[in-house]
């Protein structure tokens, strides 16, 4: 895949669950008025799976678009592969359930921290849990997805940096 790249389409059926082998990605929720606002982030290195999970569970359309951040590589599972081998080996079923479940406790708990903190704090939270985000993404969607613009980021950044 290339930079820019869409892995999801907005209001697609997608029923495919993605590995990132190299790369990082974007997901996006897209309003009704056509807004996009970045809500997660995905990485070779960590949240390797993304997908548009409801899509990938309901079977209908997505409110949510995966955009390449950089040049990459994934493979892409179907929900129907994932099924058959879910049923078919214990151990892939177990792997499969710790990794989704780690990983949707801890997107949870980032999303309920950032409802919780004050952006400052919620940024000092990222630095401690998840340095990699602030070191990895363009600034601008690090505010998008704080809902601020780019120059208060910049300022808290300095006063985070302090």
């Amino acid at each position: 895949m290339k930079k820019g790249d869409e892995l999801v389409q907005y209001y697609s059926v997608s029923t495919d669950l993605f590995f990132v082998l190299k790369g990082s990605f974007v997901v996006s929720q897209i309003t009704e008025q056509g807004d996009s606002k970045a809500v997660w982030f995905h990485f070779d290195d960590v949240f390797e799976y993304v997908g548009s999970p409801d899509s990938l569970f309901s079977g209908e359309s997505t409110k949510y678009e995966i955009k390449a951040l950089e040049d990459g590589n994934v493979i892409k599972f179907p929900k129907k592969v994932i099924d058959v081998w879910v049923k078919t080996y214990p151990s892939f079923n177990q792997i499969f359930i710790e990794t989704i479940v780690h990983d949707f406790i801890t997107i949870y708990d980032a999303r309920s921290s950032l409802l919780t903190y004050s952006t400052l704090e919620f940024l000092q939270y990222t630095q401690e849990k998840f340095p990699f985000i602030l070191e990895k993404l363009p600034a601008h969607y690090i505010a998008d997805f704080l809902g601020i613009t780019p120059e208060w980021y910049s300022k808290l950044k300095k006063k985070l940096s302090t």
